[in-house]
């Protein structure tokens, strides 16, 4: 088969991805392909493109750090399935949402829910996608903390794992700890920026990432603290300012082990210096 062009490949997927939509739509999930099909994201924001150069096909993203991932593959169906993945993922996890059983594990609802729309698309797409769930069920089985209390307020519980960033650092979940964290916010000072990022495996209550920078002239010498929430239009972006490292270690905390926010509502909304700047200050 000769390699599809960017706008060729771009028609393929989201043929593909048009059977998917009256299912969704009518259980009111559905969600838009976020994926851009460029060399890059628009003034290369976070987020995710793919793109074929007439040799290869390419997927990858830009991370909320900066960083920059690119997959290389022959293969069409590779890049269509990590699109299909991701986007039937995000519309799974809402479903969850709207239709959490007592006493029934919430990955269990959102991954049979994965399959059958990866179904939808097409049957090697289904194939794929149970056996990759199967992969990390291995891995990482139900467990207590997968099934919500009998008549409770319907939030999510499971636990997820997390990676944490700081500077040329990369700490996987087994590694993290609450000393680790402390360590690294005792380590900021204005003399030396520095950033701590903490990201987890599944958006915790709809956010993808919080994160914290180091004190400088910019900030009035006080810390900055951001948290991340994807959305249709891009990342919605809340940020506050303290110099007390005690609060942020707490913030931190609470968000790795308990799964809980910060009042972030009464933090301030900076999500247009993403659409309005081309240039964005990663922490």
């Amino acid at each position: 088969m000769s390699m599809k062009t960017t706008s060729e490949m771009e028609i393929h997927i989201r043929d593909l991805y048009e059977k998917l939509k009256p299912f969704a739509e009518k259980e009111g999930i559905f969600k838009p392909i976020t994926f851009h099909f460029a060399e890059t994201t628009p003034h290369n924001y976070p987020g995710d493109f793919c793109y074929s150069d007439g040799k290869y096909y390419y997927y990858g993203s830009i991370g909320d750090r900066g960083e920059v991932i690119i997959e290389k593959t022959s293969s069409l169906f590779e890049v269509a399935y990590y699109i299909f993945y991701y986007q039937t993922s995000v519309m799974a996890f809402d479903y969850e949402k709207k239709n959490r059983v007592d006493g029934q594990p919430l990955r269990q609802i959102a991954f049979k829910k994965i399959v059958e729309l990866m179904g939808i698309i097409g049957t090697d797409f289904k194939d794929k996608a149970k056996f990759e769930i199967n992969k990390i069920l291995k891995e990482h089985p139900f467990e207590d903390s997968d099934v919500p209390l009998q008549s409770s307020i319907h939030e999510v519980t499971n636990k997820p794992t997390y990676t944490l960033k700081s500077n040329e650092s990369r700490f996987e979940n087994k590694y993290i700890s609450e000393t680790l964290m402390d360590d690294i916010l005792h380590r900021f000072t204005p003399a030396y920026w520095n950033f701590m990022t903490l990201i987890p495996s599944l958006t915790i209550k709809g956010s993808s990432f919080i994160q914290v920078g180091s004190p400088d002239a910019k900030t009035n010498n006080k810390m900055a603290v951001e948290i991340g929430f994807p959305s249709s239009k891009g990342i919605e972006l809340y940020r506050y300012y303290t110099d007390n490292k005690a609060e942020v270690l707490r913030i931190f905390w609470d968000y790795y082990e308990k799964q809980a926010l910060p009042n972030y509502k009464n933090w301030e909304n900076v999500s247009t210096e993403l659409k309005q700047s081309e240039e964005r200050r990663f922490l």
